[in-house]
């Protein structure tokens, strides 16, 4: 059976949530793994009614994911899984990863930095989008946004204008231009970079699709840039994202009698680092560049021997077992090793962050 129609028998069955799926894959290794597991294993890890789903009730779904792929094809969009080689590295060490994902167009190989901000921005806020996409697509990187008027738009059409490549992360099926006005931009992106969206084909715009295409953004970013953005907004939402994911978080300071700034002074008091210029991005993480190589911090031995034993994330007890250090001096270097910004350790399960 073709493995993208099991990640969709799987998806479409009512129930099981990307973070049910990535539990199931980090414990069983893959959807063959899961597909053979018991009823027990699953139940032991999950539940009696997880269980049931998986290996029961997924298995109706065959000709509904059929029909799927034969859409996608249609449509000259390709569906990707979780396991597929060509799945973005930065979007797998998040939580809860779509475990399936629609892209049309290329997805580029550069680094990704997401810019994101109001729907309404001001005359200021419309010059600095343009001053820093032109700037940061000149240093090879591509843009990511989500599609939307105002700051996103920007943000997509100065990157086609100066021959840089940008992916719009949708909130909706990927067949779907939302807002109406932008399928001309869409039409554009696909040309020379790619639509994302997590959504079945055919699937409308709603309010709680939009959320959820925000960690998609901060998650396959390496960094994320705030323009504007009100005290209430969803750009907020995809910072804190990107922020808990371990990425840096850039914020342009705003007049304080602006409301559609009020947003990121809010983020730069938070931590955030303020954009004084076009440099700064660059003055902070250079590597993004492309011009200066990636250096790691000083590491000692077990620290080096961790960070090459953790693919993408690992228990505390299976590097434990596979590396036998002692438990003592394991937890000393996950310590140092998170002190130095390169993991994530939540709960026991130790994620390698991107530098």
């Amino acid at each position: 059976m073709n493995i993208i129609i099991k990640y969709l028998q799987l998806y479409f069955t009512k129930g099981i949530g990307n973070k049910t799926l990535k539990l199931l894959l980090d414990c069983f290794g893959s959807i063959e793994g899961i597909y053979n597991a018991s009823f027990y294993e699953i139940e032991n890890i999950t539940s009696k009614n997880t269980a049931n789903l998986v290996l029961k009730e997924s298995l109706n779904n065959k000709k509904l994911a059929e029909r799927e792929l034969l859409k996608a094809e249609k449509i000259g969009a390709d569906i990707i899984c979780y396991e597929d080689k060509n799945y973005p590295e930065n979007l797998r060490n998040i939580p809860d990863p779509p475990v399936v994902l629609y892209i049309k167009g290329n997805f580029p190989d550069e680094n990704l930095i997401s810019v994101v901000g109001t729907r309404k921005p001001t005359n200021y806020g419309k010059k600095i989008s343009k001053v820093l996409v032109k700037e940061l697509v000149n240093n090879n990187l591509c843009i990511v946004s989500g599609g939307a008027y105002g700051i996103d738009f920007l943000a997509h059409k100065t990157a086609i204008e100066n021959n840089g490549k940008t992916v719009a992360v949708l909130g909706t099926g990927i067949d779907i231009s939302y807002p109406a006005s932008n399928r001309s931009l869409f039409e554009r992106i696909t040309e020379n970079g790619a639509l994302v969206s997590e959504f079945p084909i055919g699937t409308k715009p709603s309010k709680f699709n939009f959320p959820l295409r925000n960690r998609i953004v901060a998650g396959i970013s390496q960094a994320t840039v705030v323009i504007e953005a009100p005290e209430k907004s969803g750009s907020l939402i995809t910072a804190k994202l990107a922020n808990d994911y371990g990425r840096v978080v850039f914020a342009v300071p705003s007049n304080i009698d602006n409301p559609q700034g009020k947003g990121c002074n809010i983020l730069i008091k938070d931590g955030a680092i303020p954009i004084i210029n076009e440099k700064t991005i660059f003055e902070e993480i250079p590597y993004l560049s492309g011009k200066e190589e990636n250096i790691l911090p000083d590491l000692d031995e077990i620290e080096k021997l961790i960070l090459d034993n953790i693919e993408s994330s690992s228990h505390f007890d299976n590097l434990l077992e596979k590396l036998s250090i002692p438990a003592d001096e394991l937890i000393t270097a996950l310590f140092k090793l998170e002190l130095k910004n390169l993991i994530k350790n939540e709960n026991g399960l130790i994620t390698k962050l991107t530098l």
